[in-house]
């Protein structure tokens, strides 16, 4: 399963942080091999997974990454050894999942172009060692977006309850059946919750499978100095906040609908 999360209105929307709880999620509930793949640079998520200030973990990051990864399969490199070289284990607990992350480039434009050009390839293998990979894309690459839309079972936009965003996306936007909306750093009293705009905007509401709320402890674990160790047991704990709550709810619908897409494909290839 391939699910690509991304942002139409610009940054901080909240993408980083719920795919990463997505990631970890998916995790604990079934046990697959898993791939959190980052396509831009995200200061606070990468402090928080590594658990390390910006200084140390961009010198410790040097040769991994999405850019180590291109520039391996550039040199022809065998793909299992480029994955191993690139990728980053998180653990979670006894358990574990891989980061595929990305760093500051010196030369931000010539990684774009090699982005375009190379990671629909690399995105087509990866979906062949692992079991889930969630792709968090940068909110300007429409382009790459475009590009790897088709190997995705679900597409994930994350819209700002913003009454003028929310109308200009439902105006402009006519959604395909695996792309879904979630309305990110969600808030249950503001007007513009998920039952009003089923209402208002049918059109959006008829693809939203939910909310997440902003979460200051989860995005500021780097500073407790425990960075997934923490998130794992916030993850596990039996009496859950409501960032995890919500999370749990959209986890189990990707699931499901990925699901019925592959009974669909299935039921395809008979006839």
């Amino acid at each position: 399963m391939i699910v690509i999360g991304f942002s139409p209105m610009g940054p901080q929307f909240g993408v980083s942080s719920s795919l990463s709880a997505l990631c970890s999620w998916n995790y604990f509930e079934f046990r697959k091999k898993t791939l959190l793949i980052q396509t831009g640079f995200h200061g606070n998520l990468e402090e928080t997974l590594l658990g390390q200030k910006k200084w140390k973990k961009e010198e410790y990051w040097k040769m991994k990454g999405i850019d180590e990864a291109i520039r391996n399969e550039m040199a022809g490199m065998e793909r299992e050894e480029v994955i191993e070289r690139a990728t980053i284990t998180m653990y979670l607990g006894e358990n574990q999942f891989e980061l595929l992350p990305s760093t500051k480039k010196k030369n931000q434009k010539l990684y774009e172009q090699n982005l375009l050009k190379y990671f629909p390839t690399l995105l087509n293998f990866y979906k062949e060692i692992f079991e889930v990979i969630y792709v968090d894309l940068e909110w300007d690459q429409q382009q790459l977006l475009e590009q790897i839309k088709q190997y995705a079972d679900v597409v994930l936009y994350f819209l700002p309850q913003n009454r003028w965003l929310i109308e200009r996306w439902s105006n402009e936007k006519v959604m395909e059946e695996k792309e879904q909306v979630i309305l990110c750093k969600y808030e249950k009293k503001s007007f513009w919750n998920i039952t009003n705009i089923k209402i208002l905007y049918p059109q959006i509401g008829k693809s939203c499978i939910g909310g997440i709320p902003f979460s200051n402890l989860y995005m500021d674990t780097w500073s407790r100095g425990k960075g997934m160790q923490y998130l794992a047991t916030e993850r596990d704990q039996k009496e859950k906040s409501d960032f995890w709550k919500q999370v749990e709810i959209i986890g189990k619908r990707i699931e499901r609908y990925s699901r019925r897409e592959e009974s669909s494909d299935r039921a395809k290839t008979k006839i």
